[in-house]
């Protein structure tokens, strides 16, 4: 399956040794996590679009997003993050993060406000987004504009995504637009785009990555208790936004 030339790009990556860290630009929170989980749910927005689950689900304003205050220690931990990002960058080793739902918040939060200001967020980004664990299921919040009719899709998704070698095994059970849940025929598109990802056969259609798996450098993505666990190859983990 191809996704069509409108959705977001994911960031990739192919390589060496694995080393600690996070990462410092908005590049690598929304395309190593966010929009690796909720590729599909963008994917079923194109693929459906003349359905009035669609239609009905662009709304006129962006969900709020907020970040919750982190403690001295977080802080502290998110310090580490960005230097060991940058480290990772600068040697072409992998990429190997593990963070809480708070700190990834957090600091999606602070870069997409950082580069709204500094002129640098394109379209086609998230508008924000927002993780947390509801028991063993996984709730993701996104925001994305409708960028030929205006109009803000607020999607969310339920369920355990993760990622291994490039390929989804994870499962979704339940996906909204506007608080509403997709119907039949829409869920059927999810489907069929959450099995291509299975097969690892996504593929992008235009772009510097044209005919590439956009997950193929994602070596590990998934919840471990109450964290999340990212390994990103070397190669092509995303440069930090001040490098």
């Amino acid at each position: 399956m191809t996704i069509p030339p409108t959705l977001p790009a994911a960031e990739p990556g192919a390589q060496p040794p694995a080393k600690k860290g996070f990462g410092t630009g908005c590049k690598v929170a929304l395309g190593c996590f966010s929009v690796v989980l909720l590729i599909v749910l963008v994917v079923a927005v194109i693929f459906v679009n003349a359905l009035s689950w669609v239609t009905n689900g662009r709304e006129t304003a962006s969900a709020p997003y907020t970040s919750p205050t982190l403690t001295d220690s977080q802080q502290s931990e998110l310090g580490k993050i960005r230097a060991d990002h940058k480290k990772a960058y600068a040697t072409q080793a992998d990429w190997d993060v593990v963070f809480t739902p708070e700190l990834f918040n957090t600091f999606v939060a602070s870069e997409i406000k950082k580069k709204k200001a500094d002129g640098s967020f394109k379209k086609g980004e998230a508008e924000g987004v927002d993780i947390r664990f509801d028991g063993q299921d996984i709730v993701i919040r996104t925001t994305y504009e409708d960028q030929e009719k205006g109009g803000y899709y607020n999607v969310e998704l339920r369920g355990d995504p993760h990622f291994e070698n490039g390929k989804f095994l994870g499962r979704v059970d339940s996906i909204k637009l506007a608080d509403k849940e997709a119907p039949w025929l829409a869920r059927k598109f999810v489907d069929m785009a959450i099995d291509a990802a299975r097969k690892g056969e996504l593929k992008t259609e235009k772009g510097p990555h044209a005919n590439e798996n956009p997950f193929e450098g994602i070596k590990l993505l998934r919840r471990e208790g109450d964290k999340i666990h990212i390994i990103i190859l070397g190669g092509k983990v995303p440069q930090p936004e001040d490098e």
